[in-house]
């Protein structure tokens, strides 16, 4: 089967806001922590900041967003397939810029070393003291959180790679594009992480779908999932998980 690119991506609207809060913390320092935990979250219709308030970032239940109603400047996120954006908006595309042979300086504050890259991605979007992830092939390949947020291009005389989460166009000279989105087959059942190749001189790593297909056994831990996007978003911090 054909797969098809279905890119997610943040749509943005300005002097806009969603109504109520969603359940459970609902501010955040940082628009990474606050879209993450969204995305983690099946009242959560986008993420509205508030100038008044600080400047946090708030999950808010929407899902409809009150366009151009916002008499406080607020602005507001929602979390869709890239044709999905309503009028109003202008798309956000965030992905992941990698740099060769280069690495962040300081570790991050608490549990800083994962197995996996996507297991120390999903946690960099967490953490506001995070600037991107630095590899460590002389620790056992490990990848770490590092505060940066300066990525010292082409500097590791180790053979460190590293990784900043960016704006598309914000991917800085000496690095290349790692485009993360979903891809799928049509009528859908089952998802798993396989590689599409990208035009930017790539490895896109995207979910592919297949139809009247499954994968056996279930991960270790919590495994069920009333939404998509709670499944996929766990799936990428398990090292167990195949799709």
């Amino acid at each position: 089967a054909e797969v098809a690119a279905e890119a997610y991506s943040w749509c943005v609207y300005y002097d806009s806001y969603l109504s109520g809060y969603s359940a459970g913390n609902y501010s955040y320092d940082t628009l990474k922590e606050a879209q993450n935990v969204c995305r983690q979250r099946s009242d959560c219709g986008g993420v509205t900041d508030e100038p008044y308030n600080g400047g946090r970032y708030t999950l808010r239940k929407g899902p409809e967003v009150k366009v151009g109603e916002s008499l406080s400047g607020e602005t507001s996120w929602t979390n869709e397939a890239v044709e999905a954006c309503s009028e109003g908006a202008v798309l956000e595309v965030y992905n992941w810029c990698v740099f060769p042979n280069s690495y962040l300086s300081g570790y991050s504050a608490g549990n800083y070393s994962y197995d996996t890259l996507e297991e120390a991605q999903n946690a960099c979007r967490q953490r506001s003291d995070c600037g991107g992830v630095t590899d460590e092939p002389y620790n056992g390949g490990r990848y770490t959180l590092r505060k940066g947020p300066e990525v010292k291009v082409g500097e590791s005389l180790s053979g460190e790679t590293s990784w900043t989460n960016e704006a598309v166009e914000a991917c800085s000279e000496g690095a290349m594009l790692e485009v993360y989105n979903w891809c799928v087959f049509p009528n859908s059942y089952s998802w798993f992480k396989c590689n599409v190749g990208a035009e930017v001189a790539a490895e896109a790593y995207s979910w592919c779908v297949y139809d009247d297909s499954y994968l056996s056994g279930y991960s270790a831990g919590n495994y069920s999932y009333d939404t998509l996007k709670e499944a996929q978003n766990a799936c990428r911090q398990r090292s167990d998980c195949g799709g």
